[in-house]
């Protein structure tokens, strides 16, 4: 992978200045393709750059330069050019309340960091006016390696083009970014796999604008992003009797110490209702809602659609001070697809799980809660009785067995899985070698646990057995 020089490209240049604390930036514009070939010299993709040079300083060959890129991946770098780093940014009169439609009037960016430093924003491959030229390519650029490779030889040919080998470096990515960013330090440190063609580039600070690190946090979720839900709230549901400061303060200072160890503690904790409480208090969420989710909490399936509830209004996702209607019918929608996915789920296991209404309430649409309810199911220290199918003097049976002081689970009423097996005439629990019809034990039995909709737990004693078999019992089939 290599990027030719003397390919005819598309190249703009222009001139502009800028305010920036009440002194005027001059700069040079240099916006173009930079293309990488193949074996033949042939052009296979492209990566557009759009680069901003401060022109009153004589020599920058040791100026700070930063390259900057979105994330997606699939973005291109538009949405920080012109809306957090370009000297010329999109112009919003009101920030909660964008214009929606073409055309944009555009206005100086007051924080651009021209007088800091050069700016370099970065179209990848396949993003924005980066172009997969020839489909044999794709999967050298678009895997997460080839992502980097691509990126860095890029980097490593505008510093060596401009007279720039010199200049700091300094990374931004947003989102993927981040994890783009990670990568390619190393890559341009010789840390990567190019080690041969590197020029061993030490990259001196990174802007992380947002994550998308995969490695899991170490803490649960709802922990970090209970300090979110404190500023969020407290926007939307401003306190008379403290500041914002000091009230996320206090939400991360309990979610640090009391919340993180009733997170551990789960279900054994024993002041889950005064944990609720404050959960409540900082979240704006009611706290019979933290208490039917276990004191978990979803930022996007949640917390975005719980806090103005009320209202009819769900949050933004990417920044909580826009909302937007929350239209039933959309839930309505996602609840049905929903649904659908369980009854697939359940029809196609050998131990299915029932989805009723009480299972519905704890995660709802939410697929974080959903995967921890089918993670704390699939890991209970329980025994899944499964049907054994006999045919007894002509007679089709069913029969599940039951041991003594062993938490089993059973269905409320027997049945075969997918139906595959049809005409059984009556069920049987099987016990210390003697049998009772499954109806009739279910009848007897005094106490249940739930486990779901069509199934519950029992953990019956020696004495309960034999106390079921003297009155139940049957002599023969």
């Amino acid at each position: 992978m290599r990027i030719q020089e003397n390919l005819e490209k598309s190249k703009y240049e222009a001139d502009g200045s800028i305010q920036i604390q009440g002194k005027t930036i001059p700069y040079h514009t240099i916006c173009e393709d930079n293309f990488f070939v193949d074996e033949e010299n042939n052009p296979v993709a492209s990566i557009f750059s759009y680069a901003y040079f401060r022109s009153d300083i004589e020599n920058n060959s040791k100026r700070p330069i930063l390259f900057i890129y979105n994330g997606g991946p699939g973005c291109a770098s538009l949405w920080l050019h012109m809306g957090l780093f370009g000297p010329r940014i999109v112009k919003l009169d009101d920030e909660l309340n964008l214009p929606t439609v073409p055309p944009f009037e555009l206005e100086d960016n007051p924080h651009c960091l021209l007088d800091l430093c050069d700016l370099v924003f970065i179209d990848p491959v396949g993003t924005g006016l980066g172009r997969l030229i020839q489909e044999k390519a794709r999967n050298e650029f678009y895997e997460t390696h080839g992502d980097v490779r691509s990126v860095s030889k890029f980097i490593e040919q505008f510093l060596a083009r401009y007279n720039r080998r010199n200049s700091p470096v300094l990374l931004a990515g947003e989102s993927y970014g981040t994890a783009r960013s990670a990568l390619l330090t190393g890559e341009l440190m010789g840390a990567g796999p190019e080690k041969a063609d590197t020029m061993g580039i030490s990259v001196s600070g990174i802007f992380l604008l947002g994550s998308y690190f995969i490695e899991k946090l170490p803490v649960e979720a709802s922990a970090t992003d209970l300090i979110t839900m404190a500023a969020t709230n407290y926007f939307h549901n401003p306190k008379e009797n403290i500041s914002q400061k000091d009230f996320i303060d206090e939400a991360f200072a309990f979610a640090s110490t009391e919340y993180v160890t009733a997170l551990f503690l789960g279900d054994a904790c024993p002041n889950k209702e005064q944990i609720a409480d404050k959960l409540a208090y900082y979240s704006g969420i009611d706290r019979t809602y933290w208490l039917r989710h276990h004191l978990h909490m979803d930022m996007q399936k949640g917390f975005a659609h719980k806090l103005l509830e009320d209202k009819g209004l769900a949050l933004g996702f990417y920044d909580g001070r826009y909302t937007w209607n929350n239209d039933p019918e959309i839930m309505e929608a996602s609840n049905l697809k929903w649904l659908n996915l369980l009854c697939c789920f359940a029809d196609n296991h050998i131990h299915p799980i029932s989805i009723g209404e009480n299972e519905l309430n704890d995660f709802g649409t939410d697929l974080d809660l959903f995967g921890q309810y089918l993670h704390n199911q699939q890991t209970l220290d329980a025994y899944y009785a499964t049907p054994r199918i006999y045919n007894a003097h002509g007679r089709r049976i069913g029969m599940y067995a039951l041991g003594a002081d062993i938490l089993t689970i059973l269905p409320i009423e027997p049945y075969v899985v997918l139906n595959q097996i049809e005409g059984i005439e009556e069920w049987y629990v099987f016990m210390n070698d003697r049998l009772v019809k499954y109806r009739d034990l279910m009848s007897f039995i005094k106490k249940f646990d739930y486990y779901d909709a069509n199934h519950r737990m029992v953990c019956l004693s020696k004495e309960d057995i034999s106390e079921a078999l003297n009155t139940l019992a049957i002599q023969k089939l």
